[in-house]
């Protein structure tokens, strides 16, 4: 492992990581990202954010409670 050279190594693992998560946990919460973030232990405000890096067609104004996010 001493060969490996990638500054962005972790990074790119947790975001990795961090999108099956997110997934997963909007899938059984039927796309409620207040639910979701909750579950995750997150502020909704940091789970969309990191939604939004992460998927280009997450809503951008999916910032009212109850709306949903449906992949």
């Amino acid at each position: 492992m001493s060969n490996v050279e990638n500054p962005g190594l972790h990074k790119t693992v947790i975001s990795e990581v961090e999108k099956a998560l997110f997934s997963i946990v909007l899938k059984e919460t039927d796309g409620n990202c207040v639910k979701a973030a909750k579950i995750l232990g997150i502020n909704r405000n940091t789970l969309n954010k990191r939604m939004k890096e992460y998927f280009k067609d997450y809503p951008a104004s999916n910032k009212r409670k109850g709306e949903q996010f449906r992949q």
